[in-house]
């Protein structure tokens, strides 16, 4: 009889513990912050090569890589690089 109650007068069920909301939380926290970090890594340019803007040296690389791993140039210890498209 208090199911049958509780269906045709529509109650709500009690909330859930504050323990599942929590790991709930957690869970959309853990894929937010995946999703903003798999954006941040596609707006950093990689490439194969980059080339240093003061003397012109090259730095090839096997796998595409940012800018970041490119300096200092080995010639002119310049931090000025382009993408060599």
């Amino acid at each position: 009889m208090g199911s049958d109650f509780a269906e045709t007068h529509r109650i709500m069920p009690k909330e859930p513990p504050l323990d599942q909301l929590r790991s709930v939380f957690r869970l959309i926290r853990e894929r937010a912050d995946y999703a903003l970090n798999l954006l941040k890594e596609s707006d950093e340019v990689r490439a194969l090569c980059w080339r240093c803007l003061v003397c012109g040296n090259a730095k090839k690389f096997t796998r595409p890589v940012p800018r970041d791993v490119a300096i200092p140039c080995p010639k002119c210890k310049s931090t000025d690089f382009v993408p060599e498209r």
